[in-house]
Protein backbone atom coordinates (compact mmCIF):
# COMPACT_ATOMS: atom_id res chain seq x y z
CA UNK A 1 0.00 0.00 0.00
CA UNK A 2 3.13 2.20 0.31
CA UNK A 3 4.14 2.16 -3.35
CA UNK A 4 0.43 2.96 -4.11
CA UNK A 5 0.19 5.94 -1.34
CA UNK A 6 3.58 6.90 -2.83
CA UNK A 7 2.41 7.06 -6.59
CA UNK A 8 -0.69 9.16 -5.40
CA UNK A 9 0.58 11.80 -3.30
CA UNK A 10 2.88 12.23 -5.89
CA UNK A 11 0.19 13.08 -8.76
CA UNK A 12 -1.04 15.58 -6.17
CA UNK A 13 -3.54 13.42 -3.70
CA UNK A 14 -3.89 14.54 -0.37
CA UNK A 15 -3.39 10.49 1.27
CA UNK A 16 -4.77 9.62 4.92
CA UNK A 17 -2.93 6.14 5.99
CA UNK A 18 -4.37 4.81 9.08
CA UNK A 19 -1.70 2.10 10.00
CA UNK A 20 -0.45 1.60 13.91
CA UNK A 21 1.92 4.61 15.10
CA UNK A 22 5.01 1.92 14.42
CA UNK A 23 4.38 2.66 10.62
CA UNK A 24 4.24 6.12 10.84
CA UNK A 25 7.43 7.25 9.53
CA UNK A 26 7.46 4.89 6.70
CA UNK A 27 3.72 6.56 5.79
CA UNK A 28 4.92 10.36 6.13
CA UNK A 29 8.01 9.15 4.18
CA UNK A 30 6.22 9.20 0.89
CA UNK A 31 4.48 12.37 1.60
CA UNK A 32 0.95 10.62 3.34
CA UNK A 33 -0.90 12.14 6.60
CA UNK A 34 -0.40 9.34 9.01
CA UNK A 35 -3.80 8.71 10.88
CA UNK A 36 -4.92 6.40 14.51
CA UNK A 37 -7.67 4.58 14.68
CA UNK A 38 -9.04 6.43 17.61
CA UNK A 39 -5.76 6.38 19.90
CA UNK A 40 -2.13 6.00 19.10
CA UNK A 41 -2.15 2.66 20.75
CA UNK A 42 -5.40 0.93 19.49
CA UNK A 43 -5.06 -2.53 18.48
CA UNK A 44 -7.00 -5.56 17.18
CA UNK A 45 -6.58 -7.54 20.18
CA UNK A 46 -7.92 -4.81 22.36
CA UNK A 47 -10.49 -3.88 19.43
CA UNK A 48 -12.04 -7.09 19.22
CA UNK A 49 -12.21 -7.89 23.23
CA UNK A 50 -13.79 -4.52 23.56
CA UNK A 51 -16.27 -5.57 21.41
CA UNK A 52 -16.83 -9.36 23.09
CA UNK A 53 -17.66 -6.94 26.01
CA UNK A 54 -19.90 -4.70 24.31
CA UNK A 55 -22.02 -7.75 22.58
CA UNK A 56 -22.29 -9.29 26.15
CA UNK A 57 -20.07 -12.67 24.55
CA UNK A 58 -17.25 -14.54 26.05
CA UNK A 59 -13.52 -14.20 24.22
CA UNK A 60 -13.42 -17.33 22.17
CA UNK A 61 -10.45 -19.32 21.56
CA UNK A 62 -9.49 -17.70 18.24
CA UNK A 63 -8.70 -14.67 19.85
CA UNK A 64 -5.46 -14.36 21.64
CA UNK A 65 -2.74 -11.72 22.14
CA UNK A 66 -0.60 -13.94 19.88
CA UNK A 67 -3.72 -14.67 17.80
CA UNK A 68 -5.51 -12.25 16.00
CA UNK A 69 -5.43 -12.95 12.19
CA UNK A 70 -7.72 -13.01 10.50
CA UNK A 71 -10.58 -13.63 12.75
CA UNK A 72 -10.33 -10.28 14.98
CA UNK A 73 -10.62 -8.25 12.23
CA UNK A 74 -14.34 -8.97 12.41
CA UNK A 75 -15.38 -7.99 15.72
CA UNK A 76 -12.25 -5.23 15.93
CA UNK A 77 -14.49 -3.61 12.95
CA UNK A 78 -17.40 -2.90 15.18
CA UNK A 79 -15.62 -1.35 17.85
CA UNK A 80 -13.27 1.24 15.48
CA UNK A 81 -16.54 1.81 12.96
CA UNK A 82 -18.00 5.08 15.23
CA UNK A 83 -14.63 6.63 15.21
CA UNK A 84 -13.90 6.19 11.43
CA UNK A 85 -17.34 7.29 10.36
CA UNK A 86 -16.60 10.31 12.23
CA UNK A 87 -12.95 11.08 10.72
CA UNK A 88 -14.32 10.35 7.04
CA UNK A 89 -17.00 13.35 7.45
CA UNK A 90 -13.59 15.60 8.49
CA UNK A 91 -11.77 14.07 5.73
CA UNK A 92 -14.26 13.95 3.01
CA UNK A 93 -12.47 10.83 0.58
CA UNK A 94 -13.02 10.64 -2.78
CA UNK A 95 -12.33 7.23 -2.66
CA UNK A 96 -10.65 4.26 -0.32
CA UNK A 97 -8.03 2.34 -0.69
CA UNK A 98 -8.14 -0.39 2.04
CA UNK A 99 -5.81 -4.06 2.47
CA UNK A 100 -8.19 -7.03 1.53
CA UNK A 101 -7.87 -8.14 4.77
CA UNK A 102 -9.38 -5.31 6.53
CA UNK A 103 -12.70 -5.25 5.93
CA UNK A 104 -13.45 -1.98 8.20
CA UNK A 105 -12.44 -0.41 4.92
CA UNK A 106 -14.54 -2.29 2.79
CA UNK A 107 -17.65 -1.55 4.94
CA UNK A 108 -16.55 1.78 5.15
CA UNK A 109 -16.65 2.43 1.61
CA UNK A 110 -20.20 0.64 1.38
CA UNK A 111 -21.39 2.82 3.96
CA UNK A 112 -19.96 6.21 2.12
CA UNK A 113 -21.02 5.09 -0.93
CA UNK A 114 -18.13 5.72 -2.87
CA UNK A 115 -15.79 4.18 -5.03
CA UNK A 116 -13.53 1.42 -2.89
CA UNK A 117 -10.31 -0.34 -4.13
CA UNK A 118 -8.98 -3.06 -2.18
CA UNK A 119 -5.14 -4.32 -1.97
CA UNK A 120 -4.07 -7.97 -1.97
CA UNK A 121 -0.73 -8.62 -0.92
CA UNK A 122 -1.22 -12.44 -1.37
CA UNK A 123 -3.04 -14.25 -4.28
CA UNK A 124 -6.60 -14.28 -4.59
CA UNK A 125 -9.13 -16.98 -2.70
CA UNK A 126 -11.55 -19.29 -4.72
CA UNK A 127 -14.89 -18.75 -3.48
CA UNK A 128 -15.18 -22.40 -2.28
CA UNK A 129 -12.07 -22.11 -0.10
CA UNK A 130 -13.58 -18.79 1.25
CA UNK A 131 -16.38 -20.56 2.38
CA UNK A 132 -14.74 -23.43 4.11
CA UNK A 133 -13.66 -21.20 6.84
CA UNK A 134 -16.84 -21.09 8.74
CA UNK A 135 -16.31 -25.23 9.57
CA UNK A 136 -13.01 -24.53 11.27
CA UNK A 137 -14.51 -21.86 13.81
CA UNK A 138 -15.62 -23.02 17.86
CA UNK A 139 -19.29 -22.25 18.74
CA UNK A 140 -18.55 -19.12 20.98
CA UNK A 141 -16.44 -17.83 17.60
CA UNK A 142 -19.56 -18.66 15.61
CA UNK A 143 -21.67 -16.74 17.94
CA UNK A 144 -19.04 -13.98 17.99
CA UNK A 145 -19.32 -13.52 14.70
CA UNK A 146 -22.95 -13.58 13.67
CA UNK A 147 -23.50 -11.01 16.80
CA UNK A 148 -21.00 -8.72 15.59
CA UNK A 149 -22.75 -8.59 11.70
CA UNK A 150 -25.85 -8.52 13.48
CA UNK A 151 -25.00 -5.46 15.08
CA UNK A 152 -23.37 -3.60 11.76
CA UNK A 153 -26.36 -4.48 10.09
CA UNK A 154 -28.87 -2.84 12.72
CA UNK A 155 -26.43 0.22 13.36
CA UNK A 156 -25.46 1.42 10.00
CA UNK A 157 -27.52 -0.88 7.81
CA UNK A 158 -24.71 -2.91 5.96
CA UNK A 159 -25.01 -6.66 5.13
CA UNK A 160 -21.35 -8.79 5.72
CA UNK A 161 -20.28 -11.96 5.10
CA UNK A 162 -18.05 -12.71 8.15
CA UNK A 163 -16.39 -15.85 5.88
CA UNK A 164 -14.89 -12.85 3.62
CA UNK A 165 -13.38 -11.47 6.43
CA UNK A 166 -10.18 -11.10 5.32
CA UNK A 167 -10.99 -11.88 1.59
CA UNK A 168 -13.00 -8.03 1.13
CA UNK A 169 -13.02 -7.91 -2.46
CA UNK A 170 -14.03 -3.97 -4.19
CA UNK A 171 -15.47 -3.42 -7.64
CA UNK A 172 -11.59 -3.05 -8.30
CA UNK A 173 -8.98 -5.45 -6.42
CA UNK A 174 -5.21 -4.39 -7.05
CA UNK A 175 -3.38 -7.79 -6.75
CA UNK A 176 0.44 -6.80 -6.27
CA UNK A 177 1.76 -9.72 -8.07
CA UNK A 178 1.64 -10.44 -12.39
CA UNK A 179 -1.56 -12.30 -13.51
CA UNK A 180 0.87 -14.89 -14.88
CA UNK A 181 2.34 -16.03 -11.35
CA UNK A 182 -1.20 -16.87 -10.19
CA UNK A 183 -1.76 -20.09 -11.88
CA UNK A 184 -6.13 -20.04 -11.21
CA UNK A 185 -5.99 -15.92 -12.65
CA UNK A 186 -8.32 -17.01 -15.37
CA UNK A 187 -11.03 -17.90 -12.35
CA UNK A 188 -10.58 -14.21 -11.41
CA UNK A 189 -13.23 -11.78 -13.59
CA UNK A 190 -10.48 -9.37 -15.43
CA UNK A 191 -12.77 -6.10 -14.80
CA UNK A 192 -12.32 -7.23 -11.27
CA UNK A 193 -9.52 -7.92 -10.60
CA UNK A 194 -6.24 -6.26 -11.74
CA UNK A 195 -2.76 -7.58 -11.31
CA UNK A 196 -0.75 -4.62 -11.23
CA UNK A 197 2.70 -6.67 -10.75
CA UNK A 198 4.95 -6.38 -7.43
CA UNK A 199 4.59 -3.91 -4.92
CA UNK A 200 7.51 -1.42 -4.77
CA UNK A 201 8.25 1.98 -3.23
CA UNK A 202 11.03 4.01 -3.30
CA UNK A 203 11.56 4.81 0.35
CA UNK A 204 15.01 4.21 1.07
CA UNK A 205 16.55 3.32 4.76
CA UNK A 206 17.26 0.50 6.96
CA UNK A 207 15.98 -0.11 10.31
CA UNK A 208 17.53 0.70 13.69
CA UNK A 209 17.22 -2.06 15.73
CA UNK A 210 20.50 -4.52 17.28
CA UNK A 211 22.68 -5.60 14.76
CA UNK A 212 21.71 -2.91 12.30
CA UNK A 213 25.34 -1.45 12.70
CA UNK A 214 27.05 -4.80 12.53
CA UNK A 215 25.37 -5.55 9.00
CA UNK A 216 26.24 -2.12 7.51
CA UNK A 217 29.62 -2.35 8.79
CA UNK A 218 29.80 -6.15 7.47
CA UNK A 219 28.75 -4.89 4.15
CA UNK A 220 30.76 -2.26 3.90
CA UNK A 221 33.97 -4.66 4.56
CA UNK A 222 32.80 -7.57 2.88
CA UNK A 223 33.46 -7.96 -0.76
CA UNK A 224 32.64 -11.39 -1.43
CA UNK A 225 29.10 -12.74 -1.90
CA UNK A 226 25.68 -12.07 0.03
CA UNK A 227 23.35 -14.39 0.96
CA UNK A 228 19.88 -12.66 1.84
CA UNK A 229 17.66 -14.94 4.57
CA UNK A 230 14.51 -13.45 6.11
CA UNK A 231 11.61 -15.42 7.11
CA UNK A 232 9.22 -12.33 7.67
CA UNK A 233 9.16 -10.25 10.76
CA UNK A 234 5.93 -11.53 12.57
CA UNK A 235 5.73 -15.17 13.17
CA UNK A 236 9.57 -15.76 14.39
CA UNK A 237 9.23 -16.93 18.01
CA UNK A 238 7.85 -19.54 20.42
CA UNK A 239 4.54 -17.77 20.73
CA UNK A 240 3.16 -18.52 17.95
CA UNK A 241 3.06 -21.94 18.03
CA UNK A 242 4.32 -24.88 15.29
CA UNK A 243 5.37 -22.06 12.88
CA UNK A 244 7.37 -19.89 15.28
CA UNK A 245 8.59 -22.98 16.82
CA UNK A 246 10.04 -24.14 13.34
CA UNK A 247 11.33 -20.67 12.57
CA UNK A 248 13.29 -21.40 15.53
CA UNK A 249 14.34 -24.70 14.67
CA UNK A 250 14.99 -23.05 11.26
CA UNK A 251 17.86 -20.57 12.17
CA UNK A 252 19.77 -23.32 14.33
CA UNK A 253 20.40 -25.32 11.46
CA UNK A 254 20.62 -21.62 9.65
CA UNK A 255 24.02 -21.30 11.89
CA UNK A 256 24.91 -24.40 11.35
CA UNK A 257 24.66 -24.67 7.86
CA UNK A 258 27.00 -21.25 7.68
CA UNK A 259 29.67 -23.18 9.63
CA UNK A 260 29.70 -25.91 6.56
CA UNK A 261 29.49 -23.00 3.86
CA UNK A 262 32.56 -21.36 5.60
CA UNK A 263 34.55 -24.11 4.68
CA UNK A 264 33.26 -24.81 1.16
CA UNK A 265 32.29 -21.13 0.29
CA UNK A 266 35.01 -18.62 2.45
CA UNK A 267 33.92 -15.71 0.78
CA UNK A 268 30.01 -16.13 1.65
CA UNK A 269 28.67 -13.66 4.11
CA UNK A 270 24.42 -14.59 5.38
CA UNK A 271 22.59 -11.08 6.14
CA UNK A 272 19.71 -12.58 8.46
CA UNK A 273 16.52 -10.60 9.33
CA UNK A 274 15.35 -11.88 12.30
CA UNK A 275 12.17 -10.85 13.00
CA UNK A 276 10.69 -8.22 15.43
CA UNK A 277 9.97 -11.03 17.80
CA UNK A 278 13.58 -13.23 17.63
CA UNK A 279 15.36 -13.79 20.72
CA UNK A 280 18.75 -12.01 20.52
CA UNK A 281 22.28 -11.54 22.61
CA UNK A 282 24.20 -8.44 21.63
CA UNK A 283 27.84 -7.67 22.38
CA UNK A 284 29.69 -5.62 21.54
CA UNK A 285 27.00 -4.19 18.62
CA UNK A 286 26.96 -7.52 16.58
CA UNK A 287 24.57 -10.26 17.72
CA UNK A 288 26.36 -13.01 19.05
CA UNK A 289 23.59 -15.39 19.86
CA UNK A 290 20.15 -16.24 17.73
CA UNK A 291 17.29 -18.17 19.49
CA UNK A 292 20.36 -19.41 21.61
CA UNK A 293 22.37 -20.66 18.92
CA UNK A 294 25.82 -19.06 18.62
CA UNK A 295 26.31 -16.93 15.48
CA UNK A 296 29.58 -17.95 13.30
CA UNK A 297 31.74 -15.48 11.72
CA UNK A 298 30.48 -15.36 8.47
CA UNK A 299 26.62 -14.65 9.70
CA UNK A 300 25.56 -11.22 10.50
CA UNK A 301 21.91 -11.02 12.42
CA UNK A 302 19.48 -8.01 12.24
CA UNK A 303 16.03 -7.71 13.73
CA UNK A 304 14.96 -6.14 10.67
CA UNK A 305 16.70 -5.09 7.27
CA UNK A 306 15.91 -2.86 4.32
CA UNK A 307 15.16 -5.86 2.13
CA UNK A 308 14.89 -4.18 -0.87
CA UNK A 309 18.21 -2.78 -0.73
CA UNK A 310 19.89 -6.00 0.19
CA UNK A 311 18.15 -7.69 -2.55
CA UNK A 312 20.06 -5.86 -4.54
CA UNK A 313 23.07 -6.72 -3.55
CA UNK A 314 22.45 -10.55 -2.87
CA UNK A 315 22.77 -13.64 -5.20
CA UNK A 316 20.82 -15.88 -3.12
CA UNK A 317 17.62 -15.22 -0.78
CA UNK A 318 16.78 -17.78 1.74
CA UNK A 319 12.78 -16.41 1.95
CA UNK A 320 9.40 -17.89 3.32
CA UNK A 321 7.83 -16.95 0.40
CA UNK A 322 5.61 -14.45 1.47
CA UNK A 323 3.83 -12.48 -1.13
CA UNK A 324 5.58 -9.31 -0.71
CA UNK A 325 9.00 -10.98 -0.54
CA UNK A 326 8.61 -13.53 -3.37
CA UNK A 327 7.52 -10.27 -5.28
CA UNK A 328 10.67 -8.26 -4.29
CA UNK A 329 12.59 -11.35 -4.74
CA UNK A 330 11.55 -11.20 -8.65
CA UNK A 331 12.21 -7.87 -9.09
CA UNK A 332 15.87 -7.82 -7.85
CA UNK A 333 16.45 -11.01 -9.96
CA UNK A 334 17.63 -12.83 -7.35
CA UNK A 335 16.68 -16.68 -7.18
CA UNK A 336 15.69 -18.08 -4.07
CA UNK A 337 15.80 -20.86 -1.33
CA UNK A 338 12.24 -21.48 -0.48
CA UNK A 339 11.58 -22.08 3.03
CA UNK A 340 7.28 -21.88 2.92
CA UNK A 341 5.28 -22.26 6.17
CA UNK A 342 1.69 -21.47 6.43
CA UNK A 343 -0.80 -19.38 4.23
CA UNK A 344 -0.21 -18.52 0.72
CA UNK A 345 3.86 -19.27 1.17
CA UNK A 346 3.61 -23.01 0.12
CA UNK A 347 1.91 -21.98 -3.49
CA UNK A 348 4.88 -19.10 -3.55
CA UNK A 349 6.87 -21.51 -3.14
CA UNK A 350 6.00 -23.96 -5.64
CA UNK A 351 5.75 -21.13 -8.37
CA UNK A 352 9.38 -20.59 -7.61
CA UNK A 353 9.67 -24.22 -7.98
CA UNK A 354 7.95 -24.73 -10.94
CA UNK A 355 9.12 -21.81 -12.61
CA UNK A 356 13.25 -23.13 -11.83
CA UNK A 357 13.96 -20.30 -10.27
CA UNK A 358 15.53 -22.01 -7.01
CA UNK A 359 15.09 -24.63 -4.54
CA UNK A 360 13.01 -25.89 -2.21
CA UNK A 361 13.51 -26.43 1.74
CA UNK A 362 10.32 -26.64 3.56
CA UNK A 363 8.88 -28.24 7.43
CA UNK A 364 5.30 -28.44 5.37
CA UNK A 365 3.89 -30.18 2.61
CA UNK A 366 4.18 -28.18 -0.67
CA UNK A 367 2.32 -30.30 -3.68
CA UNK A 368 4.53 -30.80 -6.56
CA UNK A 369 3.68 -28.56 -10.05
CA UNK A 370 2.69 -30.56 -13.20
CA UNK A 371 5.43 -28.06 -14.38
CA UNK A 372 8.22 -28.31 -11.95
CA UNK A 373 11.56 -28.00 -13.83
CA UNK A 374 14.29 -28.98 -10.98
CA UNK A 375 14.88 -31.08 -8.00
CA UNK A 376 12.66 -31.18 -5.42
CA UNK A 377 14.61 -32.39 -2.01
CA UNK A 378 12.51 -34.64 0.22
CA UNK A 379 9.99 -32.85 2.16
CA UNK A 380 10.26 -32.89 5.94
CA UNK A 381 13.85 -33.22 6.08
CA UNK A 382 15.41 -29.83 6.90
CA UNK A 383 18.64 -30.07 7.96
CA UNK A 384 22.05 -28.29 8.12
CA UNK A 385 23.45 -30.17 5.73
CA UNK A 386 20.42 -29.95 3.24
CA UNK A 387 20.19 -26.20 3.60
CA UNK A 388 23.86 -25.75 3.35
CA UNK A 389 23.66 -27.96 -0.18
CA UNK A 390 20.54 -25.86 -1.43
CA UNK A 391 22.82 -22.51 -0.58
CA UNK A 392 25.49 -23.12 -2.35
CA UNK A 393 23.46 -25.30 -5.38
CA UNK A 394 21.37 -21.65 -6.21
CA UNK A 395 24.50 -19.69 -6.01
CA UNK A 396 26.67 -21.70 -7.97
CA UNK A 397 24.51 -22.92 -10.69
CA UNK A 398 23.83 -20.62 -13.53
CA UNK A 399 20.14 -21.58 -14.56
CA UNK A 400 18.30 -20.25 -10.82
CA UNK A 401 19.86 -16.59 -11.57
CA UNK A 402 19.30 -16.62 -15.20
CA UNK A 403 15.22 -17.90 -15.44
CA UNK A 404 14.69 -15.65 -12.10
CA UNK A 405 16.23 -12.48 -14.28
CA UNK A 406 14.13 -13.36 -17.11
CA UNK A 407 10.98 -13.46 -14.72
CA UNK A 408 11.95 -10.08 -13.98
CA UNK A 409 12.58 -8.82 -17.42
CA UNK A 410 9.06 -9.77 -17.78
CA UNK A 411 7.82 -7.44 -15.05
CA UNK A 412 9.84 -4.30 -15.96
CA UNK A 413 8.08 -4.59 -20.00
CA UNK A 414 4.61 -4.30 -17.81
CA UNK A 415 2.64 -0.58 -17.00
CA UNK A 416 4.49 1.93 -14.47
CA UNK A 417 2.03 2.14 -11.35
CA UNK A 418 1.29 5.98 -12.57
CA UNK A 419 -0.16 3.88 -15.59
CA UNK A 420 -2.10 1.31 -13.47
CA UNK A 421 -3.54 4.68 -11.14
CA UNK A 422 -5.04 6.28 -14.37
CA UNK A 423 -6.72 3.28 -15.42
CA UNK A 424 -8.42 2.93 -12.18
CA UNK A 425 -9.32 6.45 -12.52
CA UNK A 426 -10.88 6.35 -15.73
CA UNK A 427 -12.54 3.44 -14.87
CA UNK A 428 -14.24 5.45 -12.25
CA UNK A 429 -14.31 9.06 -13.92
CA UNK A 430 -12.60 10.31 -11.16
CA UNK A 431 -10.58 13.48 -11.78
CA UNK A 432 -7.02 13.73 -9.66
CA UNK A 433 -7.79 17.26 -9.48
CA UNK A 434 -10.57 16.09 -6.81
CA UNK A 435 -8.24 16.23 -4.27
CA UNK A 436 -5.32 18.58 -5.23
Amino acid sequence: MLALAESLTAEGWQVSFFVPESKRTQVEGVGATWCHYGTEDWDLYEGATRACTELGLEIPMEITPQKIMPFAVVPATLDIFPYLVSKMSELQPSFIAFDAAAPYGYLLAQHLGIPAVSSMSALPMPMDEREQESSKRSEPGKKLLDATCAALESRYALTFNHNYAYTCYSDYTIVWCSRYWHEQSADFPPQQFHYWGPLTSQRKGVAAGPGTDAVSQALSESSGRLVLCSLGTIATGDAFGKFGSAVVDFFHKLCRAAVLLEKEMPDVKLVVSAGKSADLVEEGGRVTHLFGEAVPGNVVVARSLDQLALLQKAEAFVTHCGQNSSSEAVLAGVPVVAMPFFGDQPLNAQRFIALGCGLLQSYVDVPPSASDKVFRPELDRVSPESLATAIRRVLDEPQFGETMRALREKEESGKSIDEKLQSYQSAYSISIEVRR
